[in-house]
């Protein structure tokens, strides 16, 4: 690890190693999703420029879910945030397009439609 940069990504790939651990249920496309969300969240309170690290349609995306769960933290509704509808789904239909992921678990229809998740074998 050289820098925040490389400290986010370690920050995505742990939620995956802890949704495999915990065999969450969730859709690829979905874990995919909350993963980059922690990437952003990351980003943004580390002071990390956005321009190094939302320079994406996925990052751009989660950056947004991001402001919508730092806003009611700073607002301080109670109980346990949640992310914006919009926000969210347009996070999940940019991991789910991306040539990355589109053939794959995550992709728009195996993962978001049919439910496909990743292999959790811990």
């Amino acid at each position: 690890m050289t820098g925040r940069l490389d400290a986010a990504y370690i920050v995505h790939e742990s939620l995956h190693a802890a949704y495999d651990l915990l065999r969450t249920g969730l859709d690829a496309n979905a874990e995919e999703a909350s993963a980059y969300v922690c990437t952003a969240l990351y980003c943004r309170m580390t002071g990390l420029p956005r321009p190094r690290w939302a320079n994406g349609p996925i990052y751009a995306n989660a950056a947004e879910v991001a402001r919508t769960l730092l806003s009611q933290y700073q607002k301080g509704d109670p109980g346990i945030p949640r992310v914006g509808e919009h926000e969210w789904k347009m996070l999940r239909a940019g991991v789910g397009f991306d040539p990355v992921y589109t053939s794959g678990p995550g992709g728009i229809l195996t993962g978001w439609l049919l439910g496909q998740q990743y292999t959790h074998d811990g």
